[in-house]
Order: C-alpha cells, then sequence, then structure tokens
C-alpha cells in the first residue's frame, strides 16, 4: 500500500438559503424529497468542549460513526483511532448528510491532529462536517477506505482544511 501527503483546502460554502435540516446547496438530493436523518456514534460529543487523547473508536453496526459532534460541540482528538465497518442504509443520507461517516460533525467542531480515520463499510466518508459554522481540521491524519475523503456539504460556512496521509487501495 502506498502512500501520499495531500494539503487539502476546502473553501467556503455560504449558507444555504433554506434553514438547516431543509435540502442541501444544490438541491435536493436524488429521489426528489428531503429527509430526516437519524445518527449514531460509538462516542458523542453533545455540546460544550472536550480534549482527548490516544482513544480508539471502533463503530460495526449500520449508520453508526466511530465520533460525532453536535450541538455546537468543540471536540480536539490528540492521535486518536478511528475505525468503521458498518454499512450506510442510504447512500444519499450519506452523501448529503454525513450518515455513517468515520468522524461527523453535524454542529461545532472536530480538531484532530495525528492518527487515523479507517472507514470500509458502504457510504462511510472518512469526515463530513455539515451545518451552518461546523468544521473540520485534520492535521497529519492518515485516511484509508473507500471514500478517503474529508467532505463539507449543507451551508457549512466556516473553511475544513486538512493535511491528510491518503492510502490508495
Amino acid at each position: 500500500m502506498s502512500y501520499r501527503n495531500v494539503l487539502l483546502f476546502l473553501l467556503s460554502i455560504a449558507p444555504s438559503a433554506s434553514p438547516q435540516g431543509g435540502p442541501p446547496p444544490g438541491g435536493t438530493p436524488p429521489g426528489g424529497s428531503t429527509t430526516s436523518v437519524t445518527y449514531y456514534a460509538t462516542y458523542k460529543l453533545d455540546g460544550g468542549a472536550a480534549a482527548q487523547s490516544n482513544q480508539t473508536y471502533t463503530a460495526t453496526a449500520t449508520d453508526t460513526s466511530a465520533v460525532w459532534v453536535s450541538n455546537s460541540g468543540a471536540l480536539t482528538l490528540t492521535n486518536p483511532t478511528l475505525t468503521t465497518s458498518g454499512n450506510t442504509s442510504s447512500q444519499d443520507n450519506s452523501s448529503f448528510y454525513g450518515l455513517n461517516a468515520g468522524l461527523l460533525v453535524t454542529s461545532g467542531s472536530a480538531t484532530v491532529t495525528g492518527g487515523s480515520i479507517t472507514t470500509t463499510g458502504t457510504g462511510a466518508n472518512g469526515a463530513f462536517a455539515t451545518g451552518s459554522g461546523s468544521s473540520v481540521s485534520l492535521s497529519n491524519v492518515t485516511i484509508k477506505g473507500t471514500y478517503p475523503i474529508i467532505v463539507t456539504q449543507s451551508g457549512v460556512s466556516s473553511p475544513a482544511t486538512a493535511l491528510l496521509k491518503i492510502a490508495a487501495n
């Protein structure tokens, strides 16, 4: 397996005209209707601030992220190991709302330095930020998986930056 260093800057995306939970930028997802998405995670930060080092977060169930930040939470992880293997129940919800992502931020921020994110299930993005003001910052993180990417969607107004080591399958 070979690795390559990638410096990735995702530019700010202006908030959408619709309220949070409405259609994502660019219109309604395939199928023609918006959906209420229910998220699950092995570790959830629901508001407040937390910092953790050298922890392992593993998710094996369908639609389950390893780590989820919500309710304006601010999470800092140093050298974590995030691993997910469950599949998504909806490719659309994974693509448009981050369902089943290894690291998911729906409201707030996550800063990760070092460590790895490995996703092997269908619809499992490496890292996903959604919701106005949400952000993900990754530095020297190895991301491996079918979709080893960082995604910002649905009215994110903060930039996401990353220095990644992406594994080529």
